[in-house]
């Protein structure tokens, strides 16, 4: 599975060959737009396989996607919340998803996605170690793509991209 603007590319052999043209990835109801970001497929317990997408017009913001056949084609489930900066979501252990995405924030569902918790942004501790040397950073520019990982002690790590020069990179 590769994301494209409005469309997906799917491999029946595991990646050695793609398909030609994409399948396209309809907008949710009164938007214009569906845009996939690459962003990490959850498998559900039931084999149903979960993606968040942007979606622009209408009621703009991140909705679900959902595909129960192995992603050869995905279906809108519900809209997540808003803004729609590049969503990605995590599976916890307990059954809970957990959808981040920029500016820095989160929210989560304990129902396998049909309904979402109020998204709330999550601020550092401290301001980041680039402020006091960059001229030009700016918190809200610096945690760009929020992608979670599930540690092996249960602890979630976000890594982030910082995409404003001249000390552009990756953050935690």
């Amino acid at each position: 599975f590769i994301a494209c603007r409005m469309g997906i590319f799917t491999s029946a052999d595991k990646g050695k060959s793609w398909e030609r043209v994409p399948t396209l990835v309809l907008p949710p109801p009164a938007c214009y737009s569906a845009t996939p970001d690459n962003a990490p497929i959850v498998k559900m317990p039931d084999g149903t396989w979960l993606f968040p997408n942007r979606v622009y017009g209408g009621k703009a913001g991140v909705s679900l996607y959902g595909s129960t056949d192995n992603g050869l084609s995905w279906q809108f489930r519900t809209h997540i919340c808003e803004p729609s900066g590049y969503p990605a979501l995590l599976l916890l252990k307990s059954g809970r998803l957990q959808c981040y995405n920029y500016p820095l924030g989160m929210c989560y569902s304990d129902d396998g996605g049909k309904t979402w918790s109020q998204r709330k942004l999550i601020t550092p501790p401290a301001p980041s170690p680039w402020a006091a040397n960059d001229p030009v950073y700016h918190e809200e520019l610096a945690h760009r793509s929020p992608t979670p990982h599930l540690l092996r002690d249960g602890r979630i790590l976000i890594l982030f991209a910082r995409r404003v020069s001249p000390a552009m990179g990756i953050g935690g």
